[in-house]
C-alpha cells in the first residue's frame, strides 16, 4: 500500500537507507537526477519515483551530490515501453552527464562497465552472470528493483526518445517494499 526504498546495493554491498556509504550515496543520487523534476511538494505519479525523492531527502543528498553543480537539460520520461527514465544534465567539467533509472533488464544490457567499489569493470558474461543473481536476489526477498547507471555526453548533446542511452555505468540498485500500512 506505500512503497519505500529500502536499501541500495552498490559493488555488491547492500545498505539500508539510514546508514549509507559514500557508494551508496552516489548510487542514490543517481537515482534522484534520473527522476522527474518536482515543484514544491508536489506528489509523482509513479510510487518509486516519488520514494527516491523522500529517501534521499532524508539522507541530505540532493543532484548535485558526487557531479557538483548539475543543471537539468534534457529529459526522457518513463514509459512501460521503455522501461527506465532518463535525464540529461550540465555538470561541472568538460562533459554533461545522463543518469538513467529503471528494469535491471533494460538497464543492465545499456551499460558497458559496472562499478565494484571505486572502479568500473566491464560487463563480460560473468559479471552479468552476477548481476543478474543480485537483481534475482533482492527480488526473491519481495524487493522490487531498479538498475542505476550513469554516464558521460559531450556538451550540446541532447537525448533522443528513440534511442536509448548506451555506453553507460551501472552504479548499482535502489530496492523498494511495499511497506503495510497500520
Amino acid at each position: 500500500n506505500s512503497i519505500s526504498l529500502v536499501l541500495v546495493a552498490s559493488g555488491g554491498v547492500h545498505e539500508s537507507i539510514d546508514s549509507l556509504s559514500e557508494a551508496s550515496r552516489a548510487v542514490l543520487a543517481a537515482a534522484l537526477r534520473a527522476t522527474p523534476a518536482v515543484d514544491g511538494d508536489e506528489v509523482l505519479p509513479h510510487a518509486t519515483d516519488q520514494a527516491v525523492i523522500v529517501s534521499a531527502a532524508a539522507a541530505g543528498i540532493d543532484t548535485r551530490h558526487g557531479v557538483g553543480d548539475w543543471d537539468r537539460a534534457g529529459e526522457i520520461p518513463f514509459e512501460s515501453r521503455r522501461g527506465y527514465h532518463a535525464v540529461l544534465g550540465a555538470a561541472d567539467g568538460p562533459a554533461n552527464v545522463v543518469s538513467v533509472k529503471g528494469a535491471p533488464e533494460v538497464v543492465i544490457p545499456l551499460c558497458t562497465t559496472w562499478r565494484d567499489g571505486a572502479a568500473g569493470n566491464p560487463i563480460d558474461p560473468a559479471a552479468l552472470s552476477h548481476l543478474e543473481q543480485e537483481v534475482e536476489r533482492l527480488g526473491r526477498q519481495g524487493l522490487r528493483v531498479l538498475a542505476v547507471a550513469e554516464g558521460p555526453r559531450p556538451n550540446g548533446a541532447t537525448l533522443d526518445p528513440d534511442a536509448a542511452p548506451d555506453g553507460l555505468e551501472l552504479l548499482g540498485f535502489v530496492a523498494f517494499a511495499d511497506l503495510v500500512r497500520p
